[in-house]
């Protein structure tokens, strides 16, 4: 059982290597794709919208899936839509059938996330934070972070934590925004470190609150996650194109601020909802 179950754990940490595959080519490869498929910036915009949309209303859709049928099979479900669809982007030169294709790789992405965190954090009862910042790890570009991150949650209870890190966000993006240029790059790198164990944190909690229903409880949480990735930032876009650059940067604090208020909020609460589990050292 025990070969069974870091198998299965290696194959859902892989999958995640997709998602981080689809949003990179989607984010540094962007100009080449628009050069190659000869789009205008609607039509790469239109490509990155269809891609969050489609994840987002997966990721949902798949948290109840994922509590009624298999897991591993959905997951595999995910690998092969994500994995067909990225093979086959570009080769058409018809914009609608590459706009179909990007849908389904973020319909892939949504049934891979909605089915490997809760199957994780069945396979590891009394980790799920730790466990959720590893698997994210694979996710993300800020691996340092997450790295160090999962380390934290096994000493520190996640409601801590969490506060902790949103009030270290608020302090480092303020100071990078107000820096000097040779002190905006670390300032803002510390941001992303702040910033990187927020999500699989959130999901761990989630997962042991809800723990008999973790499909679908992180099914509403990812989708809430990825509408405001479509949403947050097109804000920010737009106060900063109507003002300037850093009004757009300050208006993202405003959102940390509410962040921080509602962990206060509830702090005592969740200390007490969620019991702390100190890894041997």
């Amino acid at each position: 059982m025990g070969d069974r179950r870091w198998l299965i754990t290696s194959g859902a940490f892989v999958s995640m290597s997709f998602i981080g595959m689809s949003r990179t080519f989607l984010g540094t490869a962007l100009p080449a794709i628009r050069f190659s498929l000869e789009l205008t910036i609607l039509q790469a915009g239109t490509l990155t919208a269809l891609l969050q949309l489609g994840f987002s209303t997966f990721v949902f859709v798949g948290g109840p899936i994922s509590d009624i049928f298999k897991k591993s099979s959905i997951l595999m479900l995910g690998c092969l839509f994500m994995g067909t669809n990225l093979l086959l982007f570009g080769y058409s030169e018809w914009f609608w059938l590459n706009l179909i294709g990007i849908v389904f790789v973020g319909i892939g992405g949504g049934l891979i996330e909605s089915s490997s965190n809760p199957l994780l954090i069945q396979l590891f009862p009394g980790r799920e934070s730790m466990v959720m910042q590893l698997h994210h790890f694979f996710f993300a570009g800020l691996a340092m972070g997450r790295l160090f991150s999962s380390y934290l949650v096994t000493r520190f209870h996640e409601a801590t934590y969490l506060l902790s890190a949103f009030s270290l966000l608020f302090l480092t993006l303020l100071f990078s925004i107000y820096a000097s240029g040779k002190w905006t790059i670390p300032f803002f790198a510390l941001s992303g470190l702040a910033q990187s164990g927020v999500f699989p944190s959130l999901l761990g909690m989630t997962g042991k609150i809800y723990s008999k229903i973790p499909g679908t409880a992180m099914g509403i949480l990812a989708t809430g996650a990825g509408f405001g990735s479509v949403i947050i930032p097109w804000l920010m876009s737009l106060i900063a194109q109507l003002t300037d650059l850093r009004a757009g940067f300050l208006s993202f604090e405003v959102f940390v601020v509410l962040c921080i208020a509602l962990m206060g909020i509830q702090f005592h609460h969740l200390r007490q909802l969620i019991p702390l589990r100190v890894s041997a050292r």
